[in-house]
């Protein structure tokens, strides 16, 4: 993994297959889109195209943040060996907003569901007023290698808009990544 999550521009890297895609998923949903990816137990946002709407969620290019309150993170657990994602679950959840889920039992009911759906919500869990979604990226051996998101205000995304079409973009924009990585 840290061939790809390496970085810089070179066509075989992670972020450069993904850049093009995050900005193409940024316009066609009108929120953030991001690529983060699960390192030492935290996700590692690596990458974020803007939004071109006036509200936007700050750039979380470079943060690294616990993986149980983000959709990235969630994605990412979700396809990781159950003895890793147990030794997460035996640490203390940190509580980031009342919404935070925090009872090891619903997480691990949280990543099943994750799994088997192939996508993760978060509403206002790790930030108040922040949503977001995610969906697995592939690398060329078929593994999870990554998670693409889209963040935005909770009031506006999802607010009273259908997910589906917010998934069906991200499931097309991994694919694309999962391509381009394929080629690469």
């Amino acid at each position: 993994m840290g061939r790809l999550a390496a970085g810089g521009s070179a066509p075989g890297t992670l972020i450069a297959a993904a850049r093009p895609v995050l900005a193409e998923l940024a316009s066609a949903t009108g929120e953030t889109a991001g690529l983060a990816v699960l390192e030492e137990g935290s996700v590692h946002y690596l990458d974020q195209a803007e939004t071109p709407r006036p509200v936007a969620v700050r750039d979380w290019t470079g943060t690294r943040i616990a993986p149980f309150p983000v959709s990235s993170g969630r994605i990412l657990l979700a396809h990781r060996p159950a003895g890793e994602v147990e030794r997460l679950l035996g640490l203390p959840v940190e509580r980031h907003t009342e919404r935070t889920e925090t009872d090891p039992a619903t997480l691990r009911r949280i990543l099943a569901a994750v799994r088997r759906d192939g996508v993760a919500w978060t509403i206002d869990e790790y930030a108040e007023g922040i949503s977001s979604v995610a969906v697995p990226v592939a690398g060329p051996g078929g593994e999870v290698v990554a998670a693409l998101h889209v963040h935005g205000p909770s009031y506006r995304f999802p607010g009273d808009r259908p997910r589906a079409p917010f998934e069906a973009a991200l499931r097309d924009a991994a694919a694309r990544v999962a391509a381009r990585l394929r080629a690469g």
